[in-house]
């Protein structure tokens, strides 16, 4: 009994998640880890097509000029889409 009780709090020990960290995982990280360009992974997570995180669009601030788009990458969503675990940068 003792042994399968050992055995079981192992298993526990090793399906923990790793504790994630506040900041979000920048693109070109995440770019990295999924092998394609940055704007494949902003072009993809705005379509729906990679649920990593949010694409946000800037409003234009003169005629004609493109709206920017800003991401947040959430290191949960990363870590259960690819196992790779953000822990921040050091700074």
């Amino acid at each position: 009994m003792e042994e399968l009780k050992k055995m079981l709090l192992e298993v526990l020990r090793e399906c923990k998640q790793p504790e994630f960290p506040p900041e979000p995982v920048p693109t070109r990280v995440a770019a990295k880890v999924l092998g394609v360009e940055q704007s494949t992974v902003i072009n993809r997570m705005e379509s729906g097509e990679l649920d990593i995180g949010l694409v946000f669009r800037s409003k234009p601030t003169k005629r004609g000029q493109a709206s920017r788009r800003s991401t947040y990458i959430s290191p949960k969503k990363l870590y259960e889409l690819t196992g790779f675990v953000w822990k921040g940068e050091k700074r």
